[in-house]
């Protein structure tokens, strides 16, 4: 990102990616192709969607992994971590009740 007139953010583009060396070629080659759904900007990561799943690439090391197979995802919003102030400890979803977790997690 960049700032624009009025300094407001926008979006710039730095550099090329090359898809054919990251992903298999079959994902490549389905018709629906490869939407982003996401970013994590601070460590460099993109998602990418496809009809096989859900993939990550690592923008400095050139490397992807396909994280879940679930077609049609359109968004992802990554987190790193999150403070929980005066709450403690908290339990894996596994071991918490239904009651306090309840949520599904990808």
């Amino acid at each position: 990102m960049e700032a624009g007139p009025g300094g407001a953010a926008r979006w710039t583009r730095h550099r090329v990616i090359e898809l054919k060396s990251l992903l298999p070629t079959p994902v490549l080659l389905d018709n629906f192709g490869v939407t982003p759904v996401g970013f994590a900007e601070g460590v460099g990561v993109i998602f990418p969607s496809t009809n096989a799943g859900l993939y990550t690439i690592e923008l400095s090391s050139r490397r992807s992994k396909k994280v879940h197979r679930m077609q049609s995802i359109e968004k992802v919003i990554p987190y790193m971590s999150f403070y929980t102030g005066e709450w403690g400890l908290l339990l894996a979803s596994d071991e918490a009740s239904p009651a306090v977790g309840g949520g599904t997690t990808i």
